[in-house]
């Protein structure tokens, strides 16, 4: 698994958020995540669709139905 974690390089798997203001700013801004990246897997963090890679669409939660 060395070749596919560990650290952030070209073709390397990786979990990241970015968010929408600057945390060191103000803390409370980890609550404002605008895209997230799991397992090299890139999402819009409001609509949960993917917009990189195979782009689907996020099904609806159990709540929203």
């Amino acid at each position: 698994m060395e070749a596919d974690l560990g650290s952030l390089e070209a073709g390397k798997l990786a979990d990241l958020i970015v968010l929408e203001e600057d945390p060191i700013k103000n803390p409370r801004n980890f609550e404002f995540v605008r895209y997230a990246m799991v397992g090299g897997r890139f999402f819009d963090a409001l609509s949960k669709n993917e917009i990189a890679g195979e782009k689907r669409q996020s099904k609806p939660s159990w709540f929203q139905h």
